[in-house]
């Protein structure tokens, strides 16, 4: 008898967090499909497909994601070696070591809303225990 009690209270928990964060990224202003991020910029896939991420939660759409080829990779691969043979080669330790403070600084400030995305992007749908961020 305890145990049920047990199961459906966890039950109940579970269905009211699944609820909250599906409606999450209405609230946070994300758009409804992203595509690559290419050259600094996000850009169509070459193929035009994208396809539907969801929430391991309950199953919705979260968010419609690029469907890459072969040319996006060929795209994304030409961009970035350009980009660390014209600049990045030749930025020292320190700048790099201050760059990724700022981009530490960044997560920092937007903590609250990346610990309301994660989850309705990675939690499993079992109910086991967040990871410790996203705990209060």
């Amino acid at each position: 008898m305890m145990l049920t009690s047990v199961r459906s209270r966890a039950s109940a928990a579970i269905s009211l967090r699944a609820r909250a964060l599906s409606s999450v990224s209405n609230g946070l202003g994300l758009p409804s499909k992203f595509g690559h991020f290419i050259n600094g910029e996000f850009v169509e896939p070459k193929g035009g497909e994208y396809f539907d991420n969801p929430s391991p939660i309950d199953g919705q759409t979260f968010i419609q994601a690029a469907r890459g080829t072969k040319a996006d990779v060929d795209a994304a691969v030409d961009s970035a070696t350009a980009a660390y043979w014209a600049n990045w080669s030749k930025v020292s330790v320190t700048e790099r070591s201050n760059m990724l403070l700022k981009v530490a600084d960044i997560i920092e400030a937007n903590a609250e809303r990346l610990a309301k995305i994660g989850p309705s992007t990675t939690v499993r749908r079992c109910g086991k225990r967040w990871p410790r961020i996203f705990r209060s």
